[in-house]
């Protein structure tokens, strides 16, 4: 079953788009910056206990 499924096309519908570049630029840049600064705000955190 998973063999047939693997060959099968992937088509977006309402419930999953596809994304477009820009789309996916953005959510990776979004991800990145969230990343940074939760490392900053655990540094800082880190910081206060020493």
């Amino acid at each position: 079953m998973l063999e047939a499924l693997k060959d099968r096309p992937v088509v977006p519908d309402e419930d999953c788009p596809e994304l477009t570049d820009e789309q996916l630029r953005i959510m990776v840049e979004a991800r990145r910056i969230r990343q940074e600064r939760k490392k900053k705000k655990q540094e800082a955190s880190d910081q206060k206990e020493s």
